[in-house]
């Protein structure tokens, strides 16, 4: 197996500083004899950096700084996998390694750790960044992807996050403050650029893909669409194992389910409300939607046994057309006959006639209410 690693701090830290490398040798060998010695290789310094705040933040360290210039890093590492194909080696251009000991409990290590302070009226300060190019084709879309050595896919991924050990790990990524600070980042997950999904999240047994908890300052989930509302389109679907669509909410509003859809928050208008009589009142309940309401009909004098309703629904229901179901309730008598006789998308019309064979009036001041439910295909 052949193998490449160099390590190179711009290019002023090897043949001018052989002691400065040599010190650092001398210190981990230190080190592995469990001296507790602390040597700092300083290669170049042109900024004046304040190597006594460097240690403050880091602790122990080999503190190695190069020239800063727009073609040199402070440190570089470099791999070059050139295995025979389908080896078992994870090479690596630079790995960290955290371990804490039984004897110190409540204590916190880091495998690897990135600071990047903004000082500057104005720039950028970026802890870490990874950067995973594609030249080889299209990428694969298998999800989860297929990591094993000897795989045929394609795989550019720009971070790797596992867990490992005999039992389970506590968080993936945890955006918080830092320790002791009230500073908290604007944005949590800023996703941008990308072919499918923005996130997926695979289901695994008795786990919950997605929690999202609010104080009430604002909404818990807004669902945006940039262009003008389409009725068609779906702004959110539900789907079984067989991918078989169950509910969804249109880009409009309309929640469509195997029971009712509510159109909106708003409720329908009355556009017609014959046979109550001379300063009748036709009118919503409070609560009422385009989906599922009542209707009151207050009677006013000279009312008829019948009339008719028609309803103008806030919101469109449906793709093609309404169906409605109504019945009559409080103030009708039992056998009242009601028939809707129009009904689309857009509203529905109904007859009734109070006590059907005996053709009882309306009483004047009296309330009669109609519960209609209503949903889309």
């Amino acid at each position: 197996m052949k193998r490449k690693l160099f390590i190179c701090c711009a290019l002023l830290i090897w043949l001018p500083y052989k002691d400065a490398i040599s010190k650092t040798d001398k210190f981990l060998n230190e080190r592995q004899a469990g001296s507790s010695k602390l040597i700092n290789v300083n290669v170049v310094n042109p900024d004046n950096i304040n190597i006594t705040k460097l240690i403050e933040i880091f602790g122990e360290s080999v503190l190695i700084t190069a020239e800063n210039t727009s073609k040199h890093k402070g440190l570089l590492s470099y791999a070059y996998n050139d295995n025979p194909s389908n080896t078992m080696a994870l090479d690596s251009a630079l790995s960290g390694y955290g371990f804490l000991p039984n004897i110190s409990t409540g204590n916190m290590i880091f495998g690897v750790y990135g600071l990047a302070e903004l000082h500057a009226a104005s720039g950028s300060a970026i802890a870490s960044e990874f950067t995973a190019r594609n030249y080889s084709g299209l990428p694969s879309q298998y999800l989860p992807p297929k990591l094993n050595i000897g795989t045929t896919d394609r795989n550019t991924i720009g971070e790797n996050i596992t867990c490992g050990g005999t039992y389970n790990c506590s968080i993936g990524i945890n955006l918080t403050s830092e320790g002791g600070s009230k500073s908290v980042f604007d944005t949590g997950i800023y996703v941008d650029k990308y072919k499918r999904y923005g996130i997926y999240i695979s289901g695994s047994d008795a786990s919950t893909p997605l929690f999202v908890e609010n104080y009430g300052g604002s909404a818990d989930i807004i669902l945006k669409n940039h262009n003008s509302d389409d009725y068609h389109k779906p702004a959110l679907i539900v789907m079984n194992s067989n991918n078989h669509k169950s509910a969804s909410i249109s880009q409009n509003g309309d929640f469509i389910g195997h029971a009712f859809i509510a159109s909106s928050q708003w409720g329908p208008d009355i556009t017609n409300c014959s046979g109550a009589g001379y300063k009748s009142r036709c009118y919503l309940d409070i609560g009422s939607n385009d989906g599922s309401g009542t209707i009151i009909i207050r009677a006013g004098i000279h009312s008829y046994s019948s009339g008719s309703v028609s309803i103008k629904f806030h919101d469109k229901i449906g793709y093609h057309s309404s169906s409605c179901i109504i019945q009559p309730s409080v103030g009708f008598l039992p056998n009242t006959s009601m028939v809707i006789y129009s009904q689309n998308k857009d509203g529905f019309s109904f007859t009734y006639i109070n006590g059907s064979s005996e053709k009882t009036h309306l009483h004047s001041g009296l309330d009669y209410n109609v519960n209609y439910l209503c949903s889309g295909h």
